[in-house]
């Protein structure tokens, strides 16, 4: 019989290895270092979407903004 340790990558075997709550708690840590990392929860802007009004836009792209700025990221236009 096969078993799910022949099916998955061992780092995938090591996450199914884990109870409920030693997943939950990696997943708040791994969030914690996305928004660490300047990570935003706000969509990816879509000015083309017909489900966004402008307003939502612009705070979407503020959001971003505020998450760049934890993040240290330095956003520079090219010309």
């Amino acid at each position: 019989m096969v078993g799910y340790e022949d099916l998955v990558e061992p780092e995938q075997l090591e996450w199914y290895q884990k109870s409920p709550e030693e997943r939950f708690l990696e997943s708040q840590r791994l969030m914690a270092h996305y928004l660490g990392m300047g990570g935003s929860l706000a969509p990816d802007l879509d000015p083309e979407s017909p489900f966004w009004s402008a307003e939502d836009l612009e705070g979407f792209a503020h959001e971003m903004e505020e998450a760049q700025k934890r993040a240290g990221v330095v956003v520079r236009e090219r010309n």
